[in-house]
């Protein structure tokens, strides 16, 4: 396993995106900073792992992606359909139109725009109407709105909530009053 860590002035940490063999995990977690701390997986977050599918450089059968939280939360998610992942970040994942082959231009564009969308919508820190804050305490709340990010998104991964050791999980969906619900895992 391979350790990167920040520091108090800067907690950000990049993920190497050229790994001697494929991620099976990520883990990493949402520190208490100010203005606050997201109790989910933040877009950047999810953005990363689409990067690395994009490159190859994830087995997608094992892979698992974990997340503690200094909110008291604790996520995992897996990936179901790789291609929804990397085609939600198509657009920030090839950076420029430049780098899109002629045959992507639509997928860029379209990709572009969802995104953009629903970044505004769940996301932008200079947007108070966002549905995803760092200072929401109301972790169910903020469960809530990043659900309906995922289903609007359309992802193609599976959300799970664990125990504080990480040792048994269970799946999280929306029920039909638009309210978390969870599932033991089999």
């Amino acid at each position: 396993p391979t350790e990167i860590q920040g520091n108090a002035n800067n907690p950000s940490v990049g993920i190497p995106l050229n790994p001697a063999n494929k991620y099976i995990s990520i883990a990493h977690n949402h520190p208490d900073i100010p203005p606050g701390t997201l109790s989910v997986f933040s877009i950047q977050d999810l953005l990363a792992v689409a990067v690395l599918l994009d490159k190859n450089k994830i087995d997608v059968s094992q892979f698992v992606a974990f997340l503690p939280t200094k909110k008291g939360t604790r996520y995992a998610f897996t990936i179901e359909d790789k291609d929804k992942l990397v085609d939600f970040f198509f657009y920030s994942i090839k950076g420029s139109y430049m780098n899109v082959n002629p045959n992507e231009t639509n997928k860029y564009y379209e990709s572009k725009d969802k995104l953009k969308t629903i970044y505004d919508k769940y996301y932008n820190p200079d947007l108070p109407i966002r549905k995803v804050k760092e200072t929401d305490t109301n972790n169910e709340n903020v469960l809530k709105e990043f659900l309906n990010f995922m289903e609007e998104a359309d992802l193609g991964i599976t959300l799970l909530e664990s125990t504080d050791n990480f040792e048994s999980f269970k799946t999280v969906t929306k029920n039909g009053n638009n309210t978390p619900t969870r599932q033991n895992c089999p």
